[in-house]
């Protein structure tokens, strides 16, 4: 809504106009899009003989607090038989 010049009448608008970014940084950009922030790393797995083993990265467990108590819950699910799908595994972190 915006107030007009010549009345103290309020006009409804039907969409907010376009604003253009490009003469902003990249980062004021990315605060004013409102795009969520990401963490993602990578861990490689490690074998002890009876399963595998897998490092959680620190700036993860920290953001997630992840404790020695937690625990992790893995689900496969398996496609329809003749799709020619691939399997999928799921990981969450039970809290």
């Amino acid at each position: 809504m915006t107030k007009s010049a010549k009345t103290d009448e309020i006009e409804e608008l039907d969409e907010l106009p376009v604003v253009d970014y490009s003469p902003f940084s990249d980062k004021l950009k990315e605060i004013l899009e409102e795009k969520p922030h990401i963490i993602e790393k990578k861990s490689k797995l490690s074998w002890d003989g009876k399963q595998f083993i897998i490092r959680i990265p620190k700036e993860i467990s920290e953001e997630m607090n992840i404790t020695k108590g937690n625990q992790i819950k893995f689900t496969v699910v398996k496609p329809e038989p003749g799709t020619g799908g691939k399997n999928e595994l799921k990981i969450d972190l039970v809290v």
